[in-house]
């Protein structure tokens, strides 16, 4: 906090910024600046180490800063959980940013977090709890499953039902999730005239 002739200020960025211009140090120094009438004024200024030409200080530039980018860890989320706002994770984390999480489609929220905000020394936060401040750890975050039953059952229609039989259950893998690929045969006496065997 001086600022008499000759002191010095050291100037950073906050955390989570980058110093993207101007000077991290200043010299306070002096100007004299001569007027028409022979007069002459000296004024007080904050320098850089650097000089011009004809061995003038140059003023400092006031410390330019940027949010540093990837400042938090990349987010390890499971199988059916997405970042609805993806820049804000990995390599384009800023220091305050809130991640939302929602559940792919096909899949229902089981328990987590569906927000946390990237905080103080890289580390993701709770932004709802009591002091906003709480770490969050991977097993924290939202955790949702697939829906078995996604579809409706496969092969049925109230009006030709006794026109066409559902493959065996047992020859699909998870046969209404999200997914996965079903299939319907005609019944014995029937050939198909229209629509799809195997669908998805």
């Amino acid at each position: 906090k001086q600022r008499m002739h000759g002191s010095i200020a050291s100037l950073k960025c906050l955390e989570g910024h980058d110093a993207v211009g101007g000077n991290s140090t200043a010299y306070c120094g002096a100007k004299e600046t001569t007027f028409s009438n022979g007069s002459a004024e000296v004024t007080g200024l904050w320098m850089s180490s650097a000089f011009d030409t004809s061995g003038e200080p140059i003023p400092a530039a006031p410390l330019k800063c940027a949010r540093r980018s990837g400042f938090c860890a990349t987010l390890s989320l499971g199988s059916f959980t997405q970042a609805i706002n993806w820049t804000a994770t990995g390599p384009g984390s800023y220091i305050g940013d809130v991640v939302e999480l929602r559940c792919a489609t096909g899949s229902y929220p089981v328990r987590g977090l569906e927000r946390i905000r990237c905080g103080a020394a890289g580390q993701w936060f709770d932004p709802y709890s009591p002091s906003g401040l709480s770490p969050v750890t991977p097993s924290m975050l939202l955790d949702c499953q697939i829906v078995q039953d996604f579809c409706p059952p496969h092969g049925i229609d109230a009006n030709i039902s006794t026109f066409r039989r559902e493959v065996a259950l047992d020859d699909l893998s998870m046969a209404n999730a999200v997914n996965a690929t079903a299939g319907t045969v005609c019944a014995p006496g029937y050939e198909r005239t229209s629509g799809d065997e195997t669908y998805s």
